[in-house]
């Protein structure tokens, strides 16, 4: 969500357009904290804020791991907190994101919640590099265990899609990839964040 963040995301809100590199498989594996908190079990009939809240409530640290670009052509890491809690009555999940990365120091704010007419997460998302706010034009949806967000954006007169994908859900550790997918059907990824529970939080209000 950060970074229900798709392309609006610490992450850079400049790099996204211009990180058209090569895809690369992360090579990085969750971080240890000595913490071991086992994954929730989420049952068979528990609805879709349910599950979210389930899979992203709580503090987490965060480790950044950009891609080479144009702007970071060897590429770059970065490091901060993100923290999910639910919004009144669980029917919202809120995410508050701080990093400084080579890219420099970011923060945002998001809103996701399920909209049933879409049958999809609609998303809303505010930061520091934009200086606005901007509701994703696509549904998230679940796609097995992952949870797929998407943003579009214009450049130039280049119409680029920002695929976020929140993956790897271990209780402990969860991790999100950001790739971008040209008019060309070109895929290249720019971000890669390893997310390392720091505690259980979020009470509902």
């Amino acid at each position: 969500m950060g970074a229900i963040r798709v392309c609006l995301v610490p992450v850079i809100a400049g790099l996204c357009i211009a990180a058209f590199t090569q895809d690369k498989s992360p090579n990085s594996s969750p971080g240890n904290s000595g913490l071991s908190v086992a994954p929730r079990k989420q049952s068979d009939t528990a609805s879709p804020m349910e599950k979210i809240i389930a899979s992203l409530a709580g503090s987490w640290s965060v480790s950044e791991r950009y891609e080479p670009s144009p702007e970071m052509p060897k590429g770059g890491t970065g490091s901060g907190e993100v923290i999910y809690r639910p919004g009144p009555g669980g029917q919202s999940l809120i995410e508050e994101y701080h990093s400084k990365s080579t890219a420099g120091e970011y923060s945002g704010l998001g809103i996701i919640w399920w909209d049933d007419q879409a049958q999809g997460y609609l998303t809303t998302w505010c930061d520091s590099s934009t200086r606005g706010c901007k509701l994703l034009p696509n549904p998230g949806k679940w796609e097995g265990d992952r949870l797929v967000l998407l943003d579009e954006t214009e450049v130039s007169g280049v119409k680029t899609v920002t695929r976020e994908t929140y993956s790897n859900f271990k209780g402990d550790s969860f991790l999100q990839t950001l790739e971008t997918i040209r008019p060309d059907g070109v895929m290249k990824r720019f971000l890669t964040i390893t997310n390392t529970r720091v505690s259980a939080t979020g009470k509902q209000h």
